[in-house]
């Protein structure tokens, strides 16, 4: 059973083993949300290499013989770590090593071997909504996405950002919570007409 949540990756450390187009699309949205990221590939495919400076990259060969070296090879308080080897029997051995020292595993070809997972998800600024079927359909998850990105457009992102300006200011002038929620509650109408609808 899957719970969502929202994890701060800002700062984290975070490890991700392999360098093909699965492997960096995980990198770029780890990038993104801040954390820092430690590549360990043979490769770097043409997907990864934009994103390579970014990274501490480890160009390093590892096969199931050499699972047990992966340890000497992790960031020190790591985090969080994805493996997206194309090779599954590696992928599983990596996790069950890996389980002893990270937190946080996400086998990229193996939900049993993950103990979290990577949703569909739309951003508009500090708006941020996830869509997961928990494994059951990924097709499902993207297409609710698409319908999501065209009820959540840009226009949210300015508006969250207010949002979370008045709340501020609300919360140092107002004296009472539900003086506070009254104005929040005024100022925060929903939803927005869409830039398609405004057009």
């Amino acid at each position: 059973m899957t719970a969502p949540l929202m994890i701060q990756l800002a700062g984290k450390r975070c490890v991700v083993i392999g360098g093909g187009r699965i492997a960096a699309r995980k990198i770029r949205f780890l990038l993104e949300e801040g954390a820092d990221v430690t590549v360990i590939s043979r490769e770097c495919s043409k997907d990864l290499q934009p994103l390579r400076q970014q990274c501490h990259f480890l160009q390093k060969d590892l096969t199931k013989d050499h699972v047990h070296t992966i340890k000497s090879l992790l960031p020190d308080a790591c985090f969080l770590a994805v493996v997206a080897t194309n090779n599954r029997e590696l992928n599983d051995h990596l996790s069950d090593t890996l389980t002893q020292h990270i937190p946080l595993i996400n086998v990229v070809d193996n939900q049993e071997q993950s103990n979290f997972f990577f949703p569909a998800y739309i951003k508009q600024g500090l708006l941020k909504i996830a869509i997961s079927t928990s494994g059951a359909s990924p097709i499902l998850a993207k297409k609710i996405k698409r319908h999501l990105q065209q009820e959540f457009g840009p226009e949210y992102k300015n508006y969250v950002k207010n949002l979370q300006d008045e709340r501020t200011w609300a919360q140092k002038t107002f004296r009472t919570e539900e003086e506070r929620k009254a104005y929040l509650e005024k100022i925060t109408p929903f939803p927005l007409a869409s830039e398609h609808e405004e057009n």
